[in-house]
């Protein structure tokens, strides 16, 4: 039984690797043939480059422009990446904070580092996974929660 649950986490990580190059592939393809005629090769590896540099933000101060706020603990935010992923605050332009309530400290990380990276923790407990999906729900991440 263990190791049909070793093989299954690790087809989910091969899973959302191939997602997230999908998505990489997919928003570059629209644009590259006119970025290329346009602008040459350089800009052909915008979107690429940007993927990078948000993931490279996660609990990171550059750039950030908010705190998110999870079980007295608070974390640099970019409202650009949470405004990417949820309307649930509205237009986020003059917010400062905003709160994650109702959800642990370990899922509450877990959701963020999807955000900025793409990435799930395979290592978290179901307990924990329950309360993503829950907090994706009220939150209205969708493509979290579908995931």
């Amino acid at each position: 039984m263990e190791s049909l649950q070793d093989a299954y986490v690790q087809l989910e990580k091969r899973h959302a690797e191939l997602q997230r190059l999908y998505d990489i592939l997919n928003a570059t393809s629209r644009e590259t043939s006119q970025l290329l005629n346009e602008n040459g090769t350089e800009a052909a590896r915008f979107v690429p480059r940007l993927i990078s540099i948000v993931s490279s933000l996660y609990r990171k101060d550059l750039y950030s422009d908010m705190t998110i706020g999870v079980d007295g603990h608070q974390f640099p935010g970019h409202r650009l990446v949470i405004a990417s992923h949820t309307n649930h605050w509205g237009n986020l332009a003059g917010v400062s904070n905003v709160e994650l309530e109702g959800i642990g400290l370990c899922a509450a990380e877990s959701i963020l580092k999807w955000m900025y990276t793409g990435e799930i923790d395979q290592t978290i407990c179901d307990s924990a996974v329950l309360e993503m999906l829950g907090a994706a729900l009220k939150y209205e991440i969708d493509f979290l929660a579908n995931r």
